[in-house]
């Protein structure tokens, strides 16, 4: 986050960058920064998103900005501005860049196609009849699947593990009924949607906001704390990505195009999709789809999008480089020889450290930013205790196995980082210590700032479109990429500097948001 001086930062996910004042009767206030206008031109499978998606819709409509203000049924929409007769946090600023305007049909919440909470005090929101780009004549009301991509706009299914779902189901596979997320009965929990604006976590619907294999909800009954939803899985999307490179030269930058990647690895080779299938000691691959001789959770169900087919070297946890499961029942796992892209004499078994743009993270003992991507194999305590095991629940019970988190490689007693503290920890083996961070030192800061984006067409890929280096001065969603200088609020009050604990206390230091 950058907590620089006195800057205007985001460091927390508010809606806009803020900053602690120097003013001892005022805590914080929003600074006064302008908002970041520029359109970005994408391209999706041959169709260009210009200025005609705003009068009609293509996927789910997510940029449309027409006048439209009826629904489906013929009822009139609630002005986003208004908390009556429904109640809501869509306004303008929670979703600066959703055009919120009068009371027209948009879709800020990445739903299947627009829609609007309704004037009739009994509904409260319905999807909208908004015309479908190429077809003038054909709206929503005749047709509810958008154009080109129907799958992606369809609520009642899921693609990868379901984290951009954003469908109303509301029951379990077991039939039962979800609770609402901004209740505390009967299961208490930490979800709300102040604290995760992002996965949209509204009354109770199925939702996936920690990365469980699909989504989930807590249940109404005392006796079932969650299940997963009963919600049918997608089909196979392909869509635009932005593939970023970051070169460890300042004059030697990188560019990768096409399918290069998907034969070869780059960065941590998560999208290396080749047939290579031997360890870097020689071993031979389990296959994916097998439990023996190692029983693991890595499977194509859990980790759609991986490319988990036969038993060849993947990267599904985002770990280091590629790896698989042995057939050698003495060993468990190992790295495997992959080329490195743009060397194709060179593997993984010559240069370990691979990728300018994680080498930061090659480095097994030590972690960036708060180590949420830690895969290294230390297991000890700073107070020299040593870890207990993440599938064991003694001396100490807790909420994190390998199932509910697949993406946090909870294996053995390593030191992991699954629910964001200030850095990697672990569960001790001593009854009288439940939790201590690790000794791990942070990782040197030694990629250059230069970032290259290109659109690659990529299938099953799950990568978001980055922003423009431009934000650093200007803001686009919540600013959290700001990095300009401006240190006064919208009350014209000064920032207090991030460093200071005067005239307010805080916990915003550098050492715990290394990034930011």
């Amino acid at each position: 986050h950058s907590l620089e001086e006195n800057y205007c930062r985001n460091p927390d996910g508010k809606p806009r960058p803020w900053c602690y004042t120097t003013n001892s009767s005022e805590l914080w206030d929003y600074c006064y920064i302008p908002q970041h206008n520029a359109e970005s031109t994408e391209f999706s499978i041959g169709l260009l998103f210009s200025e005609v998606e705003r009068s009609c819709i293509t996927d789910r409509g997510e940029k449309y900005r027409g006048p439209i203000s009826v629904t489906l049924s013929g009822k009139r929409c609630q002005s986003w501005s208004a908390q009556t007769p429904h109640q809501h946090n869509y306004t303008t600023e929670n979703y600066p860049c959703r055009d919120l305007a009068e009371n027209s049909c948009r879709n800020p919440n990445n739903d299947s196609k627009p829609w609007c909470f309704t004037t009739d005090p009994n509904t409260r929101w319905e999807y909208c009849s908004v015309p479908i780009c190429g077809d003038p004549g054909k709206t929503e009301q005749h047709n509810p699947k958008p154009s080109p991509a129907p799958h992606l706009a369809t609520q009642g299914c899921f693609h990868c593990k379901g984290e951009d779902y954003r469908g109303h189901h509301n029951t379990t596979e077991g039939g039962l009924t979800c609770q609402r997320w901004d209740s505390q009965e009967p299961h208490r929990h930490r979800f709300n949607s102040t604290d995760y604006p992002e996965h949209s976590l509204e009354e109770n619907y199925c939702r996936n906001p920690d990365g469980k294999p699909r989504p989930w909800c807590y249940t109404t009954s005392s006796s079932k704390e969650w299940d997963y939803c009963y919600i049918p899985r997608c089909g196979k999307k392909i869509h635009i990505i932005v593939f970023k490179y970051i070169s460890s030269s300042e004059f030697s930058i990188g560019l990768l195009f096409s399918e290069v990647e998907r034969s070869c690895i780059t960065d941590r080779g998560e999208k290396y999709r080749g047939p290579i299938s031997v360890t870097l000691s020689g071993k031979r691959c389990q296959s994916w789809s097998a439990q023996t001789p190692h029983q693991h959770n890595y499977t194509t169900e859990n980790y759609p999008c991986s490319g988990l087919a036969e038993n060849s070297c993947r990267n599904p946890n985002n770990d280091s480089k590629p790896w698989c499961f042995t057939t050698d029942p003495n060993t468990r796992w190992e790295y495997c020889s992959v080329p490195i892209c743009g060397d194709p004499g060179k593997t993984e078994q010559q240069s370990l450290i691979f990728s300018p743009t994680y080498l930061h993270c090659q480095i097994k003992d030590c972690f960036h930013c708060k180590g949420e991507d830690y895969k290294g194999h230390h297991n000890t305590t700073e107070g020299g205790l040593t870890c207990q095991c993440w599938d064991s629940q003694e001396p100490h019970r807790h909420p994190f196995n390998s199932t509910d988190y697949p993406e946090h490689s909870l294996e053995e007693n390593y030191c992991r980082n699954p629910n964001g503290r200030y850095r990697p920890w672990c569960y001790t083996t001593s009854s009288s210590k439940e939790w201590e961070y690790c000794s791990i030192p942070r990782c040197e800061q030694n990629t250059v700032s230069t970032e290259f984006s290109i659109s690659l067409l990529f299938s099953d890929s799950e990568s978001e479109p980055s922003t423009s280096s431009s934000e650093g001065s200007c803001i686009t969603d919540r600013g959290e990429k700001y990095r300009g200088p401006i240190s006064v609020t919208l009350s014209g009050k000064r920032c207090q500097s991030w460093s200071a604990q005067t005239p307010h206390q805080h916990n915003y230091t550098t050492e715990n948001y290394p990034c930011r």
